[in-house]
């Protein structure tokens, strides 16, 4: 098993491991244990942050069109487009080949 596929549960892990143990340390704490409404309304606030990152990891990065587009304009400046040589596609700034989605 690959150390990679140890991060998501992991950060799973430490999403529940923060934010119960968070809760049950605000109980012995000054001012006081947190009322009801604050509880719900932290509780939602995690359940939110579970729906983000669970749709952020299984959403499909999504493709690059093959386009026959060989000139951009970027910054107001003009050049040439580059290339992946591995999946011979638009390669967009800053963007490089993945291993893993062979994309």
């Amino acid at each position: 098993m690959e150390l990679s596929a140890l991060a998501v549960p992991s950060v799973y892990a430490l999403i529940f491991f923060l934010s119960y143990t968070s809760q049950l340390l605000l109980l012995f704490l000054e001012p006081g244990p947190l009322t009801k409404d604050e509880l719900i309304r932290f509780n939602v606030l995690l359940v939110c942050l579970l729906v983000c990152y669970t749709r952020s990891v299984i959403a499909d990065p999504g493709r690059i069109p093959r386009t026959g587009q060989k000139e951009i304009v970027e910054d107001g400046r003009q050049g040439r487009q580059r290339w992946c040589r591995k999946c011979e596609a638009i390669k967009p700034p800053r963007a490089h080949h993945c291993k893993e989605c062979k994309r």
